[in-house]
């Protein structure tokens, strides 16, 4: 009996972070043996963090069927990331967005290294536009890494929408007090600009 196999990207993309393979595995009658599958991985010097491929069995013949789980998810874990616990800043320093659109997501990016749990905490500062009148954060606005995650991470800033006619509104976000041996770098501050719709 047989069955096909195919290998496509997840997060990973095919041709720079592995290579794509597809087969047919093979089993002789009373052979019950597993049978690998090989993904060549594609070494590079960039810190990616994890990335996942995933393998898909599809097509069996000989009588053989396919069972509950016919794919799986294979995780790349990067070995180009630094020791050192690494540093943190704003992806862009401008985020802007319509007042009536609902709020922007602000990102913050862990470069540098991977080392050890770190985290680092957004403040905001009034400046046209003031909290709880204009716009809204989270009550939690701690992000934290552990060891060895270098993902991004998210924060939503809400937009509170009225009808009065305001102009372009601005506050600025801060990262402060990093932890883990975290140091921030430019951008440390973003500037959120709120777009009058009305």
């Amino acid at each position: 009996m047989s069955v096909d196999y195919s290998v496509s990207g997840g997060t990973a993309t095919a041709g720079s972070d592995f290579d794509t393979v597809s087969g047919t595995l093979t089993w002789a009658d009373g052979d019950g043996a597993n049978k690998p599958i090989q993904v060549p991985i594609i070494e590079d010097t960039l810190e990616e963090g994890p990335e996942t491929v995933v393998l898909t069995l599809r097509d069996p013949a000989g009588g053989a069927s396919l069972g509950a789980v016919s794919s799986s998810t294979l995780t790349i874990v990067d070995d180009d990331i630094p020791p050192g616990p690494g540093t943190l800043a704003f992806s862009s320093a401008l985020y802007r967005d319509r007042e009536g659109s609902g709020g922007v997501t602000v990102t913050v990016r862990r470069t540098g290294g991977g080392g050890g749990a770190v985290s680092v905490r957004v403040a905001a500062i009034n400046g046209g536009a003031t909290a709880g009148v204009d716009y809204r954060l989270p009550p939690m606005r701690v992000l934290r890494w552990a060891d060895g995650d270098i993902a991004p991470r998210t924060l939503r800033v809400i937009f509170i929408n009225d009808t009065i006619h305001e102009g372009t509104e601005r506050f600025r976000l801060m990262l402060t007090a990093p932890t883990g041996g975290a140091t921030v770098k430019a951008p440390i501050t973003a500037t959120v600009s709120l777009l009058d719709d009305d």
